[in-house]
């Protein structure tokens, strides 16, 4: 007895799951590098170079370029960090990268 086709419809559920595991591991490794998550901070030494640094960075579902539409100060244990919000220009999909701003050097 022969296996019967998959349907079309079960056949995309089954790619839109898959697409969302993918999502769900580069969200994941995303949080894990550094800048990533409020736990682990870009050491910077000035708040002119927060936008720089994040729009030199390349989208990590599409490897598009970042636009930084601004960033804030937020707090986090006791610590002022810089958070910049940044959005895919060709996927549109949206990011925050975490910086603290260490001692000026001379």
């Amino acid at each position: 007895m022969t296996k019967r086709p998959k349907r079309a419809r079960s056949a995309r559920r089954e790619g839109d799951r898959d697409v969302v595991k993918l999502r769900t591991a580069i969200v994941r490794a995303y949080a894990g590098e550094a800048g990533g998550s409020v736990g682990r901070p870009i050491e910077l030494t000035s708040a002119a170079q927060v936008e720089p640094d994040a729009e030199s960075r390349a989208c990590p579902y599409c490897t598009g370029n970042l636009w930084a539409q601004g960033h804030d100060v937020v707090e986090h244990d006791g610590q002022r960090l810089r958070v910049a919000r940044l959005v895919c220009r060709s996927c549109h999909a949206r990011w925050d990268r975490f910086y603290r701003l260490g001692p000026v050097l001379n």
